[in-house]
This record gives structure tokens, sequence and C-alpha cells, in this order.
């Protein structure tokens, strides 16, 4: 008997990721990226793989590493707990996690530097790596890499512009929520995002399953012909037979009378204002085919008979009169006639 994955069976930490959301990985690894999600897990993602992939060099000497260093801040505490936990349970890096200012609260410089020392990744919010670098002891030049949440925030703070201008070549992944929420015209948008690349050194990037899409679909080459309209001593002989039997049905349409009165007598009056005239559907359908013929051509007329033979079909099945389902097969007959 088959084993089967029940969902029970599945551990909580367990996390399948989508496609763009692997994409947005591998682009963070290849250039300092600003990235532009709304999706608390895909940051979390974003984080873990993201410091996992570099842990080769957060690694000690004896572990063939280079003893190198991760920095994680932003203002959201909690959010930094749980990115914090997601490493500790997907990597065996040493991960230490500041969130408040009692915690480090008096700490002299000597022990700014044995948190440094100790912890492979270390967390903290911006207030607390503030009260780091007033210690002066902090080695930014270590780090290999520098994660930002939040990172809308930081063109305003002047502890992230230190960070960012003692980092070296570190690694930087900013993180910031979706900006086409808010009510700010494209000029805005763009100048915003503009002074945010400018600041942190990094590139806007986002990743969805559309986008996904659009980046490795095929992309063909489009053309738009511009050419005459033909004139009607060229038209073709069988064009010239469609549009004779269009012309006939809207003669025969013009010319067709609906006058319930004059049939049932002027006491059904109040009865017959409210039937809504048949010629209205049948010709609306032919204007439509005549339009298409006009600009597309016959190809295109054969594609709009036969779907004009669908619609007819289903109003012939709504219709609950019986001259305007008698026009409408008449609007059939010619249709199945083009075809």
């Amino acid at each position: 008997m088959m084993n089967r994955v029940q969902p029970e069976n599945v551990h909580s930490t367990i996390f399948t990721p989508r496609e763009y959301q692997v994409e947005l990985v591998d682009v963070c690894l290849r250039r300092n990226t600003l990235s532009v999600l709304a999706s608390r897990s895909t940051r979390t993602f974003l984080i873990t793989m993201v410091t996992r992939e570099l842990a080769h060099l957060t690694r000690s000497k004896e572990q063939g590493g280079k003893e190198q260093r991760t920095l994680i801040t932003g203002w959201s505490g909690p959010g930094l707990v749980r990115a914090g936990e997601a490493i500790q349970q997907n990597t065996n890096l040493v991960v230490t996690t500041y969130t408040t200012l009692d915690q480090v609260d008096n700490w002299p410089s000597s022990r700014w530097s044995q948190a440094f020392r100790e912890a492979q990744v270390l967390i903290m919010t911006v207030d607390v790596l503030e009260q780091g670098l007033q210690a002066g002891v902090l080695p930014l030049d270590m780090l290999n890499l520098l994660v930002i949440t939040d990172a809308h925030r930081m063109a305003t703070s002047p502890t992230i512009a230190k960070v960012l201008n003692r980092c070296g070549n570190s690694r930087i992944l900013g993180m910031t929520s979706p900006v086409l929420s808010h009510s700010c015209s494209p000029p805005q948008l763009e100048s915003f995002l503009n002074h945010l690349q400018k600041a942190s050194s990094c590139k806007v990037d986002t990743a969805s399953e559309i986008v996904t899409v659009l980046r490795y679909v095929n992309k063909p080459v489009e053309k738009i012909v511009m050419c005459r309209d033909p004139s009607p001593d060229e038209r073709l002989e069988v064009e010239l037979e469609v549009r004779r039997l269009v012309g006939d049905a809207l003669r025969f349409l013009d010319d067709h009378r609906y006058d319930l009165v004059e049939v049932y007598g002027p006491e059904y009056q109040e009865f017959c204002d409210g039937l809504p005239d048949p010629n209205n559907e049948p010709r609306q359908i032919l204007m439509d085919f005549l339009d298409v013929l006009n600009n597309l051509g016959l190809w295109c007329a054969d594609r709009a008979a036969l779907y004009a033979l669908v619609e007819v079909e289903k109003l012939k099945k709504k219709t609950a009169y019986d001259r305007h389902y008698l026009l409408l097969c008449m609007i059939f007959t010619v249709m199945a006639r083009i075809r």
C-alpha cells in the first residue's frame, strides 16, 4: 500500500516556496536588492534563504568559512524575532536577537565586542544598533550580509546611513512594503524609488507569479503593417457576395413593420408599449459584422460570422416573442450562408 503524505504529518516549519520566491532569492544573491514584498512569509523566507546561501562565509575558519557576520536590522521587533527563529530552524548558525534597549542597557564596549564575536547572525532593532554604533566597536567591515526590513524608512535614518557607509563590500538586502497601495502619483513614486536606490546602493526589484511568467515567456516580435483601404473596384467576388447578403438583410429589416396595435387592435395598446423592437438585436449583429469586414477583412469576417451564429443561437433560446425568434432565425440563415 502506498504511503501518502497527510497534512497532519507535515511539520509546521516546512515551507514550500513558490517559483517567484526562489527567483527573488537568486536575484538577491547576485546583486544588492531592494525588494518590494507584501507577504510576511515571503520576507521571512527571503531572509532565511539568503542567509543560508551565504553561510559559508559566516562560519568559522575551522569550518572552512571566513568568520564574517550577518546583520539583520529593522524597526519591527516581532518581524525580526520571526526571522531569527526561521534562521535557527533552517541553519546551524549561532543567532542572537536584541529587540529592546533593556537587553543592552549599560553595556560596555567589551560586551558589544563579545556579542559580535560570539554570534554569527546578529538581529537587532535600529535603536539597539544605534547603541552599538555609539560604543564604536562594531566591526561592520566584517559583514557579508546586511538585511534591512522596512527599508522605506532608511532614507530618514542616520543610523542606517552610517551602517551603509561602513559595511564595505557586504551584500545588501532591503525589504519594503508595496508602495503602490498608497495614493501617490507616478512621478512621486518614481522619485521615491530612485531616492531609495541611491541611499541604499540597491536596485529595486519585485517578483510575483505574473512577473515570473512575463520574464520567461516567449517574446515574439510585434509589427504593425499599415495598408490602405481597398477600393470597391478591388474587392474580391466573394467579398462582394458577402456584402450583398448583409445588405439584403439590412434592407429587409428596414422594410419590416412591427406594430402589434395594428394586429390586435387599440384596446391592447398598454400591453404592446413595453415590448422591445425585434429589429434592434438583428440589426446590431449585422452592423458589428460589417465593422469587422470593413476593418479586418474577409478572414476575420468569417470568424465573426461563426461567433454571430453562436450568439444568435443563445438569443433564440432566451427570447419569448415569436417575431423576435423569426428575425433571429433570418440572421442565423444569413450568417450560415456567409460561412
